[in-house]
């Protein structure tokens, strides 16, 4: 009985989100492929970010991997490729040690 009732909550919910998708007018867009083993530093730089109160939605994320370690960096999303960020949110960076998957240090940029 039970896995008739998850079956049909499964069904349902399927039907919703298909329906949903099916429903969507133009072509589907891709913003964005992440390889899963940068995601994991994003992850980590995540609290940083949330510490300063940061909108992420005004930002550009980039990874850079520096060997021991690696630097997620939020740069203004007006900023052309640029050296510096010369946009208009000041850019934040969040340098975290591989090994540990620990965050050395957070700081803004200009």
């Amino acid at each position: 009985m039970m896995a008739n009732v998850a079956c049909l909550k499964w069904c349902f919910f399927s039907l919703l989100v298909g329906g949903v998708v099916m429903a969507q007018k133009g072509p589907i867009k891709v913003v964005a492929e992440i390889p899963g083993n940068v995601l994991q530093w994003i992850h980590v730089a995540e609290p940083a970010f949330a510490e300063e109160k940061l909108n992420i939605e005004n930002y550009k994320v980039v990874v850079v991997d520096y060997g021991n370690t690696v630097t997620v960096a939020l740069t203004s999303n007006e900023t052309p490729h640029a050296r510096g960020n010369m946009g208009k949110y000041p850019g934040y960076e969040v340098n975290i040690n591989k090994k540990t998957k620990k965050i050395l240090n957070a700081h803004y940029t200009r």
